[in-house]
């Protein structure tokens, strides 16, 4: 990729602009980091996780901590990413107390402000959805302690909405009659620990088919964003997502799975699926091959591809 900034800069000289590559990031994992590394990359500084004052945040064996954020995902060390989240998830916590502290449903007694109403609707329809994005992302692995301090602080709220401490006051059932749809007579207080596995399936399959060229049903090549030999040779295949998808994820799931990340966070979070299904489905529903989620993961990719209607 520094190849590419290279060129990116003399592009921008041919139209007059100067870039500043002390203002960009790089990262390279640990095995990799060396001499030549370092003559690649040049100006360009090495990204470190830093705190709001600017000085370094170190890990659990006070390493420094490699890495940088693209479109507000950390990549880089593991350590690095998780206290990434610990740093969203401080400033998650502050901001549903500032929401706490305003639609305080004491605060507001008057009976045609309807503060309660308001308050549960801006929890069911904003807030639980907060760390959405960094749960499509990230590897389940990394997302657990995230997500369950989100769903610590929504149940936070709910509490101060209803009235009641959900996780004393309320059963087993009671709780999971309310994590179903509003549709199924649910209330819709879906919990992040549980939703990151479905949430990271459905980032892999909207996000990965755009990677590569693919051709459609009539034959037409659709660029992709990153078709690089890497990605084409070694993570997903040469032509995988071309029409009719009969296998399109093959050479990632079946190759790439005990070594890379986003093959072994598909498979774990199918697993968690279907184990799920499988604790709360009566007999007829566990043996109906006709199911999504009674697919084994190596088929179940062709038909979330085809989901997307390519």
């Amino acid at each position: 990729m520094l190849q590419y900034i290279l060129i990116a800069i003399i592009d921008l000289a041919e139209v007059g602009l100067e870039a500043q590559p002390a203002k960009a990031k790089c990262y390279i994992n640990e095995a990799h980091r060396n001499e030549d590394w370092h003559r690649h990359r040049g100006d360009i500084p090495e990204g470190i996780l830093k705190n709001d004052d600017g000085t370094p945040v170190v890990g659990d064996n006070n390493e420094t901590l490699r890495g940088l954020d693209d479109c507000n995902i950390p990549v880089g060390t593991e350590q690095y990413v998780l206290k990434t989240l610990e740093k969203k998830l401080k400033k998650i916590i502050e901001t549903n107390k500032k929401i706490a502290k305003l639609m305080d449903p004491g605060r507001w007694t008057h009976p045609d402000i309807p503060a309660r109403q308001m308050l549960w609707l801006f929890i069911t329809g904003c807030l639980q959805f907060k760390p959405d994005y960094w749960l499509r992302h990230l590897h389940p692995n990394l997302t657990e302690d995230f997500a369950s301090g989100v769903d610590e602080s929504i149940h936070e709220l709910v509490q101060m909405c209803m009235g009641i401490n959900i996780n004393t006051s309320w059963s087993n059932i009671a709780k999971e009659r309310a994590r179903l749809p509003i549709r199924m007579k649910g209330s819709g207080l879906r919990e992040a620990t549980d939703r990151r596995f479905s949430q990271f399936i459905g980032g892999a399959a909207q996000s990965i088919i755009h990677l590569i060229n693919r051709q459609d049903k009539r034959n037409n090549t659709i660029e992709g964003r990153l078709h690089i030999p890497c990605i084409v040779n070694i993570m997903l295949g040469e032509g995988s997502f071309d029409f009719p998808l009969e296998s399109p994820w093959e050479q990632m799931l079946n190759n790439s799975r005990s070594n890379h990340s986003i093959a072994n966070g598909i498979e774990q979070a199918w697993s968690h699926l279907q184990i799920n299904f499988q604790e709360v489905a009566d007999a007829a529903a566990r043996d109906n091959d006709d199911l999504l989620v009674n697919q084994p993961v190596q088929q179940v990719d062709s038909l979330l591809v085809l989901s997307q209607n390519l």
